[in-house]
This record gives C-alpha cells, structure tokens and sequence, in this order.
C-alpha cells in the first residue's frame, strides 16, 4: 500500500499567488516529506531547504523530490497493469450499462405507452 501525506510543499515549486492554503495535494511519502510534512509553515523560510528540493527536482531524485500522486491514489489497493486495469473498467462498464439500459427502458416506456397499449 502506498503511503501518502496531504500536503501544501507544491506551493514552493508552484507558487499560486492568493491561492487558499486549503488547496492541497497529496505527495507520496519519501524523505521530504517525512521532514517537512509537520513543520510546513517553515518552508517557505528555509532556503536551503528550497534549493535541496529544487535541485532534487531538476536531477529527479525522487527520494527527496515530491511526487504527488493525486487524490485517488488511497484506492490502490493491489499492484495491477494498464492492461489489467482498462479491462476491468471496461467489464465493469459494461455491467452496469446493461443493468441500468433496462431501467431507462421501463421508465421510457412507462411515460410515453405505445398508442397500442401494448408497451
């Protein structure tokens, strides 16, 4: 399982100017985060710090750079390929447009009755 933080750091990279501090991203968890995480609001004196990740950032050292992973990343819960993923989405896809099709038929059917009587 992967293990996440919510976080405001992008804004050292990704400065907003006026953006609310309740926007925030979640980074995956690594050495950065693990140090910073609590002490956020120090950031954005730290300019060492701010030049260690900036440089981390530009030689892609993940271990110290942020990688935000998105907000559905805390739904991962096995390791599966693109493959394996599209084919369930689309299976699962399926499914339920089979299942609700059937709905929208009775309910089409029930507000507009065939001039026969018939359905």
């Amino acid at each position: 399982m992967l293990h996440t933080y919510l976080t405001t750091s992008w804004r050292l990279r990704y400065p907003i100017i006026g953006a609310p501090m309740a926007y925030v991203g979640r980074a995956l968890r690594n050495r950065f985060t693990d140090r910073w995480h609590t002490h956020i609001d120090e950031l954005p004196q730290a300019n060492e710090v701010r030049q260690q990740l900036a440089a981390a950032i530009a030689s892609k050292n993940y271990d110290l750079a942020f990688i935000y992973a998105g907000q559905a990343v805390g739904l991962v819960t096995r390791q599966q390929s693109a493959g394996d993923v599209i084919q369930h989405l689309g299976e699962g896809a399926e499914r339920l447009l089979r299942e609700r099709s059937s709905l929208v038929l009775e309910d089409r059917t029930a507000a507009f009755p065939s001039p026969s009587g018939r359905g």
